[in-house]
């Protein structure tokens, strides 16, 4: 099992989750943040936003980052958490997380929620 958590794109979190089971990994939805924050902050100056898109990308893994990591890792199954969305319920999001992550993704995706658990089980 690998865990991934705040952490921008990198090529050694694919490496480090090579073969794994399981890779837990954060998600972000960024551009849904983005539209959050200037929702919220309306005297937001074009510098403040563009250092909140940088800090948001380098810092948090977007759901095609997420399949892509675990399609080059070959990992067995993505575990969701530790959610970056706005502020309400996951449920809106899920779809088009799930999406994103599949485009370059085949395997199973799951977003936790509070105590599950998942069986590692063995593969061929």
């Amino acid at each position: 099992m690998t865990y991934a958590g705040d952490t921008g794109p990198s090529p050694a979190v694919t490496v480090w989750a090579k073969g794994s089971d399981i890779l837990v990994s954060e998600i972000m939805a960024l551009d849904a943040l983005l539209e959050e924050i200037r929702a919220r902050r309306k005297d937001a100056s074009p510098a403040m936003l563009g250092g909140m898109e940088r800090h948001l990308s380098a810092h948090h893994l977007t759901p095609e980052a997420v399949g892509d990591i675990a399609a080059k890792a070959g990992a067995g199954r993505v575990v969701l958490t530790h959610f970056a969305v706005p502020p309400g319920p996951l449920a809106p999001y899920e779809p088009g997380l799930r999406a994103a992550i599949g485009a370059g993704y085949s395997g199973a995706v799951d977003l936790a929620r509070d105590l599950q658990s998942f069986d590692v089980g063995c593969r061929a």
